[in-house]
């Protein structure tokens, strides 16, 4: 039924396969599974010629699962015929497993038991420590089954001292009744000793203290420079538990004490063989062993990178620039490349016995297999696989169950054993652990319908279980990749796919008709994913025209040319399009692209400073890609909710619908009159703004140090933003309103730092004295306190209005506070007016303060504000008063 079900030879009939799995599923049959062999038919034969089957198998339908649901197949071993003989079980009986041998501690108050363990201990002089106690072992659980149980000890013996108690001879049997008396006591005694044992409670013993440690402590903890001796072992020995947990020969504290007359030597012995000679190595699972293994394998990494300098081995490139690769190590799993020349795998078969000779450690050529080039003549093969005895690898050879050849023609092909060993798990699990009352059906009827596995994929906020698609996690992992391979260009996996796939051009523009591995064919396919949820911040500017996506057309940038008579030569990077402070040079950008170009161009941002390009992931804060948020983008691709957005319009839309025209007209009018009211409203709170936020003004500045304040606010919505900014002077009470507007701005958090901004650039012409800026937003002004805000600013959008903000204050300390929004209503209120007013492109100003008005001159507000901001921001409203 399943493409693993076979071995050797030719691979098995797919359509003979899904013809069979066909008829069984149409007669409602279900696979029972197996215990055992996985192969019922077997050819007889040897080697290459060797084919194994399973051609037995026991099928079941729904009635037969419901009414035994505990049935078990066994595969039986083949004997006599080519075919094994299977059984089904149908209700098989647990087998229990085998007890381990655990010593106890009662058995040390027999008075037969130091005897009998030393006879048995010495019945083993010549056999290594550890088969001694095995021995003891076996002797001591024979001994021990003799004894009668201590419960039926202890009622015989309380039968007894009734006895005696009735009797009316009991004055004779005065030293009978003492005798049982104590062996009650000692029975007791042993029968504690038998449940504490068992209890995971530690008790507390009337000599027990609190431990204390001391150097002397320390010198017996860590490694000491000698051997331990008879009496440091038995010192050790004493600070142990008598209950704590025995070793693997379940021998415990309390035994070795008991018998430490007679089998202390043997005990010094083996401590001091371990210590002279260690041979254990490093074991996978030990804590230590990935440390000790990686100082290791540094050796023989060493050792091959000497051997390539003296030129006994060579490397090898995947490409006319890559870099040389000639082994590749994780962990314990090693790779070595090189010419198929008898000499060079001589001395690379030297170098790794040389390595295990001095490490202890072998390698497994079991699980080895060695690869030829097809160019590689047969003789120098056989010759090669005289020195390197391991098999020839090919389609079917897997590392962790890992096909290592996977072409990208065949890939379906190399995964098809994970769907079909699925498969065939699956039926077993169906057959013994679903329920089977749902599923079944009577007369043709139809069972339970599930929902799709579409639907379940749904996050929980959108009626799914949010069990995440398996389709979406593996694009999301092939993004996260590439995404390293674009940040990572010095990456080992990154050259190499450079000089293979695109030596001469960049990652977006690599072609995608050439062979290719499975991986970069992967790559490329969601190369579409990366560049829609990717941005470059430019800073440098020395990524390409064109070959980078660094404005919204680089694909077909080479269709907005201009090549009629350039008095220059076309530029490459980017920064050639910058002139001498930093911004677009819009003459040189105007001879060499058409209108649409240049448009496109002109959006882009320029970061101030010398800091490097930044290819910033737009979906996380910190601008790098991460699995999840790659998941969530490309599931939304997959699954838009453009139903439940449908749905939801039509349930506010049509939730009371209106037949009549008549009724149409009137329900307009009256939106209209509720719109026009709410205008009024606005209009008339913002002529009584001034004097209200003044009152709000005086209340809100106590806490705030002396200087001139700078309130500041912006309002987004809909990428279009209001900035709002009060600046006052305490000292003569003299007070300037802002507004400003943008159609630029993407998010809240960038049109807040845009308004700190126009802000910081308007104090400055007006020649504020140690400004204080106030903000309602804490992360804003949190990024800003910090000094390395262009490293860390918090938001990734945020690094080019940040670096503009570092550049235009050149070092110098500014004082950011942030307020509540209670407290910044003023600015709040502007922002939020300038934002819901139309779009103006001049300044209205109007300056109502007695002393600007009596002076002669412009009024210096008004000259200061006639500067061009720095920024996507433009004034369009100003009171002075």
């Amino acid at each position: 039924m399943h493409a693993n079900e076979k071995y050797g030879l030719a691979p098995p009939n797919q359509n003979r396969i899904n013809i069979f799995k066909h008829h069984v599923n149409n007669l409602g049959l279900m696979d029972m599974g197996y215990n055992g062999p996985a192969y019922t038919w077997s050819n007889k034969q040897q080697g290459k010629d060797l084919v194994l089957e399973r051609l037995d198998r026991c099928l079941a339908n729904v009635e037969w699962c419901f009414n035994y649901p505990n049935t078990t197949v066994y595969h039986l071993p083949m004997l006599y015929s080519d075919h094994a003989p299977i059984i089904a079980i149908l209700n098989p009986k647990n087998r229990r497993p085998k007890r381990s041998f655990m010593f106890e501690n009662w058995w040390l108050l027999e008075p037969d038991f130091n005897q009998h363990a030393h006879s048995a201990w010495l019945q083993s002089v010549n056999c290594h420590f550890q088969r001694r106690t095995t021995l003891l072992a076996r002797s001591l659980t024979s001994w021990s089954k003799k004894k009668k149980p201590l419960q039926q000890q202890l009622d015989q013996l309380e039968e007894d001292l009734l006895k005696i108690q009735s009797s009316p001879d009991r004055e004779h049997l005065y030293f009978e009744e003492k005798r049982i008396v104590q062996q009650h006591d000692i029975t007791m005694q042993k029968l504690a000793d038998y449940h504490k044992q068992r209890s995971k409670k530690h008790w507390v013993q009337k000599d027990d203290a609190t431990p204390s440690m001391d150097q002397n402590d320390n010198d017996v903890i860590f490694p000491p420079p000698e051997i331990p001796s008879e009496n440091d072992i038995l010192e050790i020995l004493k600070q142990m538990r008598r209950d704590a947990s025995p070793g693997p020969d379940g021998l415990n504290v309390a035994f070795y004490r008991a018998a430490w007359n007679w089998i202390k030597d043997d005990v010094t012995a083996m401590v001091g063989s371990f210590y002279e000679t260690a041979h254990r190595g490093i074991r996978q699972g030990c804590p230590l062993s990935p440390y000790l293994f990686v100082l290791a394998i540094n050796e023989l990494s060493d050792q091959l990178a000497d051997a390539i300098q003296r030129n006994h081995i060579s490397v090898i490139k995947l490409g006319q620039n890559g870099p040389s690769i000639h082994s590749l190590m994780f962990a314990d799993d090693l790779i070595i490349v090189g010419q198929a020349q008898q000499e060079e795998v001589r001395k690379t078969s030297e170098i790794i016995n040389s390595f295990c000779l001095r490490s202890g450690q072998t390698p497994n050529w079991g699980k080895s297999s060695i690869l030829f080039s097809k160019s590689t003549p047969e003789e120098v093969r056989q010759n090669i696989l005289t020195i390197f005895p391991v098999s020839l690898m090919n389609s079917s050879t897997k590392h962790l169950g890992h096909p290592l050849l996977v072409s990208a023609k065949d890939r379906n092909a190399a995964y098809s054993f994970i769907v079909d060993k699925f498969k065939s798990k699956l039926t077993t699990y169906k057959a013994n652990s679903l329920s089977h009352a749902g599923i079944q059906a009577d007369g043709g009827k139809k069972g339970m319908a599930l929902r799709s596995w579409k639907d379940i994929c749904k996050p929980v906020s959108e009626g799914g279980l949010g069990i995440r698609d398996l389709m979406a996690v593996n694009k999301s992992i092939l993004v996260q990749s590439a995404w390293r391979i674009l940040t990572n260009p010095n990456d080992l996996l990154s050259s190499v796919l450079k000089s293979k796939y695109f030596p001469n051009t960049s990652f977006w523009k690599a072609r995608t008709d050439m062979p290719k591995s499975a991986f970069w064919s992967s790559i490329l396919q969601v190369r579409d994913v990366l560049e829609e949820a990717s941005v470059w911040q430019l800073s440098k500017g020395d990524i390409s025209i064109w070959s980078q996506p660094w404005c919204s057309i680089w694909k077909n940038i080479h269709d907005h040319l201009n090549l009629d008579n350039l008095p220059f030569h076309m530029p490459d990077k980017v920064s050639d399009l910058w002139d001498e402070n930093k911004n677009w040079d819009a003459q040189k950008i105007t001879q060499i692209f058409d209108s649409a170009a240049q448009h496109s161009i002109m959006q882009v941002q320029i970061m101030q400073g010398e800091e490097e390009d930044r290819l910033c992931w737009k979906y996380t804060p910190s601008g790098v890609c991460s699995a999840k948020s790659a998941y969530k983008t490309i599931y939304n691709e997959m699954y838009p909710n453009q139903n439940q957005i449908w749905k939801a319009r039509n349930d506010i839309n049509f939730k009371t619908k209106i037949w009549e025209p008549q009724q149409v007209c009137n329900a307009a009018q009256a939106m209209a009159k509720t719109y026009e009211s709410v205008h009024q409203m606005e209009e008339d709170s913002c002529q009584d703004f001034n004097r209200a936020e003044e009152n709000n003004i005086r209340n809100s500045i106590v806490k705030i140090p002396t200087g001139t304040r700078v309130y500041v606010d912006a309002s987004w919505k809909e990428e279009k933003i209001g900035v709002g900014i009060f600046i006052h002077n305490p000292s003569n009470h003299n007070a300037i309103v802002i507004k400003a507007q943008s159609l630029n701005a993407g998010t809240p958090l960038l049109a807040e730092a845009e308004g700190l901004f126009l802000a910081m650039q308007i104090a400055r012409h007006l020649q504020l004295q140690d400004p204080i800026f106030l903000s309602d937003n804490s992360e804003i002004v949190n990024v800003v306190q910090n000094e390395d805000y262009i490293q860390n600013p918090g938001h990734w959008s945020l690094r080019p209005i940040l670096s503009r903000i570092k550049n235009f204050l050149q070092d110098q300390q500014v004082r950011i506070i942030w307020i509540s929004r209670e407290l910044n209503k003023v600015a709040d209120g502007l922002a939020k007016s300038a934002r819901q007013a139309q779009t103006n492109s001049c300044l209205a100003f109007d300056c109502s303060n007695i002393s600007h008005i009596c002076s002669r001159d412009v009024c210096p507000t008004k000259r200061a504000l006639s500067f061009t901001p720095n920024g996507a921001v433009n004034v369009t409203h100003a009171l002075c008063f």
